[in-house]
């Protein structure tokens, strides 16, 4: 357990769900009780270790996040192109490193794949959600620099409060209870059902802006409100997630701003 001290280890909201239901917790209590900086990081102890360790192991290593699992390679995304770089272990490491094996077989020895998939998927989610971001702002330019704000507070680690679009349970309980639906039990539902909930949110933001690219509702009235916080709700997403999967959230907004190719992602895991 020697590389699990003086990690710096944020989460995507599919690590948070696994994580959550391995220890029986609602996300909201996994967040609460178990990560910092905004709800995003795993807390260390203060001897340095991840509190996820437990007496000689760790408490949940079937359902530890994806970095746990690549360590010490670095998953690194250009375009469509992927590759697995080896970097510098942790000065704690006590591991024996050799040149026997391959990538490959080190992947699916530590089960990696479905990790991989999901940190696809919500990176995604983050490019619709920069997308809608983008047409709010080119319809406002003054939004920029509160968006910006926003972001980096969540990307430089600065943020206080948990995003609320983090937290899956919360995210699909308001869904299903505001269509009079029971909320699904089954892992992969939940998941399919947090993705549905947020890229929804995406679309309304979108045609919250009027065909001439103003926004819509100019008023204080409940529907401009609503719209402000779905922008506010959803900067706070794009932060986390892009914090989650090292990437330049502020180049990737810019360039769908200005409508360059899309660009930003450097690497998912580290």
């Amino acid at each position: 357990m020697s590389c699990c001290h003086d990690a710096h280890i944020a989460l995507t909201p599919y690590e948070i769900l696994r994580l959550s239901r391995s220890l029986n917790l609602s996300t909201t209590e996994f967040i609460d009780r178990h990560l910092i900086e905004g709800g995003m990081v795993l807390r260390n102890l203060a001897d340095g270790g991840c509190c996820m360790l437990g007496d000689g192991s760790c408490r949940v290593y079937s359902d530890r996040p994806l970095v746990c699992r690549t360590y010490p390679l670095l998953r690194v995304v250009r375009g469509q192109a992927e590759s697995f770089a080896k970097f510098m272990p942790l000065p704690t490491t006590l591991g024996v490193y050799g040149e026997a094996g391959t990538v490959g077989d080190f992947l699916t020895e530590h089960r990696t794949a479905e990790f991989i998939s999901n940190h696809d998927r919500y990176f995604a989610v983050l490019q619709r959600i920069i997308a809608a971001i983008a047409a709010a702002i080119t319809s406002s330019p003054k939004l920029f620099p509160v968006v910006r704000e926003i972001i980096e507070r969540r990307t430089e680690f600065h943020a206080k409060t948990p995003a609320r679009l983090m937290d899956v349970d919360v995210v699909v309980g308001d869904y299903c209870g505001s269509r009079g639906r029971a909320c699904p039990r089954e892992f992969d539902d939940v998941i399919d059902l947090h993705v549905t909930a947020i890229e929804e949110i995406a679309e309304d933001l979108r045609k919250g802006v009027a065909r001439d690219g103003s926004p819509l509702d100019h008023d204080d009235g409940a529907a401009s409100q609503r719209w402000q916080n779905q922008l506010a709700d959803l900067s706070e997403l794009a932060g986390a997630l892009g914090a989650a999967a090292d990437a330049n959230v502020m180049l990737m907004l810019t360039s769908a701003i200005f409508g360059l190719p899309n660009q930003g992602r450097a690497g998912t895991s580290k």
